[in-house]
């Protein structure tokens, strides 16, 4: 009898064991971290957590009452599936995937899914166990680093372009420089020769054909000149200039230059500040933009010309490289023409490009409002599209205080004869062409190849009134000889 309650509390004590067991199981699946789930071969949910419901956003009940076929996004149910049917044949023990359930709200959200085979005494498939990890803030913030990572390559691939049609720019405008610097002393020598042919040049054809070379001379030079603007390299006079009353005056220029075929709108608000540039300069430039627009839109169009003003911030996309941060006031000129492609579109500010017909452009318009703008402190950028038009906009420096034409020092400026004048300029038609030009004005004059030279004289006791001299020269530049020169005769003209 003694031995028979022995056994009857070993039998409640292992009873009550099981039963604690089967407590502490439920409380660790009730209270888990993470969705946990039996669910039956054929996809019905057997068992669920309030995580996983809370996961999904159903209640118990409403999870019972469907299979996990019902919540699994379209596009990750047929892995899932192949992932169960290798656990049913045993060819693996257990699986991993990343998948999209559908929440009751239809938004889908991503989980980890570890799916587990649990088989009975017989060995055959009796149940899944499902661990479900809500991992929705790690895959937006993948998300978020692969935007920002796409938006850095784009960046990085935007600014390379830029760099390199910079380079570009740079090495044309270099190339161009010289060429124009070469053909002016060319020209120059002409053009003194000519001034001191003039006076003994007979009336009739002798004096026609002067006149015909004079005017060669001016084409050539006016050439050059474009050739110096793409180059950044021409003189320019900035000016104060409101932009309004540019346009009432060339208004009337534009609107014939258009024709009748293409209504021109200009739009400058009163609050726009004045621009410092080179005033014919501009004017040529925005006659250029209006010239290109009227031939992309031979059967009529309209022309858009605005100004505002515009902040250029650190980390500003799609503008200029040349630009650096700072105010500007910008001119667009937007027409609705054919447009560009962008083989076409990465050439249009290289001198001599250009897609009209042979005679009907000489390819430097935009290469002249390239470098006009960007030797005024600032650069211009084009957007274009097939069909979609042309859009152009100038960035220029608002105006700041300048010296007044009618200073104390442009006033003292006089007109002189019987100077002596050192002229220093290694190109020998240059150099003897304008002594012989100063010399038939009156003046004395001193013509030497090199700096040296000219250092030389003026460390000398020679009368010298004024020098001049050419900048592009072997050995001494002319800027390091000014400086020199200046050291040694500080008020030398």
């Amino acid at each position: 009898m003694v031995q028979h309650g022995e056994q009857g509390d070993g039998r409640r004590h292992s009873e009550g064991s099981e039963s604690q067991s089967d407590a502490r199981f439920r409380t660790t699946f009730e209270r888990a971290a993470v969705g946990i789930a039996q669910v039956a071969t054929d996809g019905r949910w057997l068992r669920v957590n309030q995580k996983l419901c809370d996961i999904v956003g159903y209640s118990p009940d409403e999870l019972m009452a469907c299979s996990f076929q019902d919540i699994t996004h379209p596009e990750d149910l047929d892995s899932d599936l192949e992932q169960m049917q290798a656990l049913l044949k045993g060819e693996i023990e257990q699986y991993s995937m990343e998948k999209r359930y559908l929440r009751k709200d239809g938004s889908p959200i991503w989980i980890n899914l570890t799916g587990t085979l649990v088989r009975d005494e017989a060995g055959a498939p009796d149940y899944f166990i499902a661990v479900v990890e809500d991992i929705a803030r790690r895959k937006a913030a993948e998300a978020e680093i692969l935007r920002l990572n796409t938006d850095l390559e784009g960046q990085v691939r935007e600014r390379t372009a830029q760099l390199l049609q910079l380079q570009k720019m740079e090495a044309i405008g270099q190339l161009t420089a010289g060429v124009a610097h070469d053909f002016n002393n060319v020209l120059q020598g002409l053009g003194n020769c000519l001034f001191v042919f003039d006076p003994y040049v007979p009336e009739g054809v002798p004096r026609d054909l002067l006149q015909a070379a004079k005017q060669s001379i001016e084409q050539g030079a006016r050439l050059t000149q474009a050739l110096l603007a793409f180059a950044r390299r021409q003189a320019l006079l900035p000016e104060s200039i409101d932009l309004r009353d540019l346009f009432d005056e060339i208004g009337p220029l534009l609107k014939r230059t258009l024709g009748g075929q293409i209504h021109i709108e200009v739009d400058v608000p009163p609050t726009v500040a004045p621009v410092l540039v080179d005033r014919a300069q501009l004017e040529s430039a925005i006659i250029n933009l209006v010239i290109n627009a009227r031939d992309a839109m031979p059967s009529g169009g309209m022309l858009t010309v605005r100004a505002a003003a515009v902040r250029v911030s650190d980390g500003d996309r799609g503008l200029p490289p040349e630009l650096a941060v700072g105010e500007y006031v910008t001119i667009t000129v937007a027409d609705t023409g054919s447009g560009m492609d962008e083989p076409t579109l990465a050439r249009v500010f290289e001198p001599f490009y250009t897609t009209k017909e042979f005679g009907h452009g000489s390819g430097l318009g935009l290469a002249i409002v390239h470098g006009m703008a960007v030797q005024s402190g600032g650069a211009v950028s084009v957007r274009s599209a097939p069909g979609q038009g042309t859009t152009v906009t100038l960035y220029l420096p608002p105006a700041v205080p300048v010296v007044s034409k009618g200073s104390p020092l442009m006033a003292a400026m006089q007109p002189v004869v019987g100077r002596t004048v050192l002229i220093v300029d290694d190109n020998d038609l240059v150099r003897r062409a304008l002594e012989m030009t100063l010399q038939g004005l009156g003046h004395r004059v001193l013509p030497l190849p090199d700096g040296a030279a000219a250092l030389e004289i003026l460390s000398g006791s020679d009368d010298v009134d004024v020098l001049i001299t050419d900048y592009a020269m072997e050995g001494m530049n002319g800027v390091d000889l000014i400086r020199e020169a200046r050291s040694l005769r500080p008020n030398l003209p």
